[in-house]
This record gives structure tokens, sequence and C-alpha cells, in this order.
């Protein structure tokens, strides 16, 4: 049986090999077997980093919504105002002596930032950014409001140019009358 292979494999001079033409078939197979398994782990990593991108974007959603419905439901009924167009609600939290919070947000840097105390110092503190467009709006009686809408969008680039933009709304119920 051996000695039927080493025939087959012989050459005309009894030398064992690959033909030019043989090696440049087989070089060329192995290029494109290995080119599609590269291009397969670079479309699926892409798709993996939408994914992601995606998750986390509605996770600064969820985290933000939470964020503000959190130290809003304490807020005083009655105390609340809206200022710049909405994108500042300031409000009394009588678990914080009446000192007059806020929640502020800023467009140009896509950050939401909170003060529980806007009086004094420190100031402003970051509660969550990466939001594209968060609006506040007052609801119930016109002196005295009870609730707080608040309308949230994000906004992901993915691949290959394309955008995914979610939006997300609560509406939180005042319990301090």
């Amino acid at each position: 049986m051996a000695r039927l292979i080493r025939r087959v494999l012989e050459k005309s001079h009894g030398v064992f090999g690959m033909t030019l033409v043989e090696t440049m078939i087989a070089v060329s197979i192995a290029t494109l077997i290995v080119s599609a398994i590269a291009a397969l782990q670079f479309i699926s990593a892409r798709s993996i980093n939408d994914l992601y991108r995606q998750a986390r974007m509605r996770s600064v959603r969820m985290i933000t919504i939470d964020q503000i419905r959190y130290r809003l439901m304490d807020a005083r009924i009655g105390s609340l105002a809206l200022v710049n167009g909405g994108r500042q609600l300031q409000f009394t939290d009588p678990n914080l002596a009446g000192a007059p919070s806020a929640f502020s947000f800023n467009p140009t840097t896509h950050v939401l930032s909170y003060d529980d105390n806007i009086n004094a110092l420190p100031g402003f503190q970051e509660v969550s950014k990466g939001i594209e467009e968060l609006t506040f709006q007052l609801e119930g009686p016109a002196m005295s409001p009870t609730r707080v809408r608040i309308h949230l969008k994000t906004l992901t680039n993915l691949a290959q140019g394309r955008s995914d933009a979610q939006e997300g709304e609560t509406l939180v119920y005042l319990r301090n009358g």
C-alpha cells in the first residue's frame, strides 16, 4: 500500500512536491477561506457593538427616569416651576428642609443635572449624560400641579451611518400636599 501511494505521488523525475500552478491554487483557496472568516468576524463584531450601544442607551433612559422619579415623588404639590422652556424643573422637597431643588437639562452637552439646594453650593451635580432631548411638562390644576410628565429621547449611532432614536416617557405623581 505504501509503495502504491509513493508511486502516485512520485513525479516523472522521482521528486516529491507540487508544481507552481498547484501551489498557486492552494494559496488562493487558503486566502479565500481566511478572508471569509475575517469578514464574518468583522460583521458579527459590528452587529454586537450595535446591540451593546442600544442596550447602553436603554440603560441611560431607564436610569435617568428612575433618578428623576425617585427625587421628584417627594416634591411638595404646588411648588413646581418650569424654567428655561421646560428644560429645568424647580421644586421643594420637604425632606430636604424645604430647600428649593432643581433638575436641569443642557441640550448642548446632553447632560441632566440635579441640585438639592439651588441656593447653596456646590451646585448642580451630573445625574445622567448621553440624553438627546429631555422636557418636563406640568399637569393638573394650573395653580398647583400634582404631576409631572417627563419626555426623554436618546440617540444611538449605529454602523453604516444609521442611527436609532428611542423615546421614553413617564408620569410622576407628587405625594406631599
